[in-house]
């Protein structure tokens, strides 16, 4: 990401109230993504090369059938 990396942009979010319950996937090819998984606790650790069908079928595992971002 340009501004900031994954790590980071995760920390930032967890501080926010209004954010904090979003859910994050975060992708890395980091060696050290069990260490990354452990402190920072995204909600789904995708380690790369990504096994595409599994990425694409992990957010039905967060939302329910007609939900809509931002709760409306």
């Amino acid at each position: 990401m340009p501004v900031m990396g994954g790590e980071q942009f995760l920390r930032e979010q967890r501080r926010d109230v209004a954010l904090r319950n979003i859910p994050v996937f975060l992708m890395t090819a980091a060696a050290e993504s069990a260490a990354i998984e452990a402190s920072l606790h995204p909600t789904r650790m995708c380690v790369k090369p990504l096994d595409m069908p599994k990425l694409l079928a992990a957010p039905a595992e967060y939302t329910t059938a007609g939900e809509f971002i931002g709760g409306q």
